[in-house]
């Protein structure tokens, strides 16, 4: 039996990616349900490159490998949420592409939580600062 640190290793050495893509091949299933089942973590889309790039992170956390891509400080992805959310104090009201309850984004499809983790990621309408 394979402890959960060679399980990540295995899948990440069989696996393309990088900060803007994730190309699993066949082992995508089983890399999600490892995920799932060590960390918690499932996503409904896992066509989502945010998802992705989210659930190789978690691998290469496993594995005690730093993750890829910048991740946006607390304050940067509270304050794109709250846009998202009509609730930043400004004025403006939620956004309407906001699909509830999952929080996705109904023109890129991404889960808005994870999407905003990352620095590099943009809102598709451009309300969201980058910094």
């Amino acid at each position: 039996m394979y402890s959960n640190k060679d399980r990540a290793l295995r899948i990440l050495e069989k696996i393309q990616y990088g900060p803007s893509f994730v190309s699993w091949g066949d082992l995508k299933r089983e890399a999600f349900a490892f995920i799932a089942e060590v960390h918690g973590y499932n996503p409904r889309n896992k066509g989502c490159l945010a998802c992705n790039i989210k659930a190789v992170n978690i691998l290469r956390g496993l594995a005690d490998m730093p993750p890829i891509g910048e991740e946006a400080s607390e304050s940067l992805r509270s304050r794109r949420l709250h846009i998202c959310r009509g609730v930043a104090g400004d004025g403006s009201d939620a956004c309407e592409h906001l699909a509830w309850p999952g929080l996705n984004c109904g023109l890129c499809g991404c889960f808005v939580d994870v999407k905003a983790t990352f620095a590099r990621f943009r809102c598709p309408i451009n309300k969201w600062p980058s910094k």
